[in-house]
């Protein structure tokens, strides 16, 4: 069940990164907010996203019957709050409010054009939620109670952990990139082959996909036109062998708005060969680019995969741009390594 529900989030994940590169026939008219929204170089805005619908197997449920105690529990998650992005400087700031198991739990993310740090705060919240799912479930939370008494022996509540150890500051990033002129120019060139190739695809699909009430444009994708879109940007990677040499060369977190793997995964047919139903909607609201959006997923074989149906549902709100975010110092963000050795000192104490 977590497996299918975190590839439902990734899709989901997904959607909002094609509206947030982007959002006469209500096919040119949605084309035409996507291209707008797509040249914003500054934006902040508030979002949430909830599951609305988790239907599980009854066999699942009759041989497993605490299932039923948490699918309840599954549809209260939320996930809420606001994020700025400055595309010119390559910065951002995410703060997530996630409302997991009867508690509220901030996570804070920071990334630069090489690196992602997350809040130690969060760390340590998580881990408490984690440590009173692993009680409730007879689980062992040894582990959970060396990463708190690690990061407490250490002074580290207010540090940063770093989310990908390839880079650790910015300057050890630009030691490691090291990318060239050309080479910047040429992702450059890269993103934008891709966010062009998008715009084609959508011209390409359906008229009966586009549908305009009100002031609401919506596109509706099923995933034989999901994939068809994969498909199209994967070519691009591949058709490219100077793209490729500077994807695998440069450690940056933002060379993609969705990495290199995850378009070759979703344009593969298999990735959705276990799925009766895939449907993603979006709609943009004309007068300011406001979205809504809803993803539903229903596997072909409920009994091996667990789950009947589930359904996201989620809106992004843009607000005024509250400035460029601050990345942290190299003296304040801790590798995992550090932590990792920290939590082993912790537990032979």
């Amino acid at each position: 069940m977590k497996k299918k529900i975190g590839a439902s989030l990734t899709l989901l994940v997904l959607s909002l990164v094609i509206l947030a590169s982007c959002s006469m026939s209500p096919q040119q008219k949605f084309l035409k907010n996507l291209a707008s929204s797509q040249s914003k170089e500054q934006v902040s805005g508030e979002y949430e996203v909830g599951i609305t619908n988790l239907e599980l197997d009854s066999q699942l449920l009759a041989s497993n019957p605490f299932l039923g105690l948490v699918v309840p529990q599954v549809k209260a998650t939320k996930i809420s709050g606001n994020y700025t992005s400055d595309k010119k400087k390559q910065l951002s700031e995410n703060n997530i409010q996630l409302k997991l198991l009867g508690s509220t739990l901030p996570i804070t993310t920071i990334s630069n054009e090489n690196s992602t740090v997350l809040t130690m705060s969060s760390v340590t919240g998580f881990s408490k939620t984690l440590e009173l799912f692993q009680g409730l479930t007879g689980g062992n939370a040894s582990q959970l109670n060396s990463l708190s008494q690690a990061i407490t022996t250490n002074g580290w509540e207010t540090n940063y952990i770093s989310v990908n150890d390839a880079v650790t500051s910015t300057q050890s990033a630009k030691e490691k990139v090291a990318l060239t002129a050309k080479e910047e120019k040429t992702l450059k060139s890269l993103n934008m082959e891709l966010a062009k190739e998008m715009m084609n695809y959508f011209k390409t699909v359906d008229k009966t996909v586009f549908v305009e009430k009100d002031e609401i444009l919506t596109m509706t994708l099923n995933k034989k036109e999901f994939q068809g879109l994969f498909s199209r940007l994967q070519k691009v990677l591949a058709d490219n062998k100077e793209y490729q040499t500077v994807l695998n060369k440069t450690t940056s977190t933002s060379a993609l708005p969705i990495s290199a793997d995850t378009i070759k995964a979703l344009a593969d047919s298999n990735t959705y060969k276990d799925y009766e139903k895939l449907e993603l909607a979006i709609g943009i609201n004309q007068k300011n680019q406001d979205t809504s959006f809803s993803v539903i997923l229903s596997p072909k074989d409920s009994t091996k995969q667990g789950i009947k149906t589930i359904q996201l549902e989620g809106t992004l709100v843009y607000t005024k741009f509250k400035g460029t975010p601050k990345f942290p110092t190299k003296e304040q963000i801790i590798t995992t390594q550090q932590l990792s050795e920290a939590m082993n000192s912790a537990s032979k104490k």
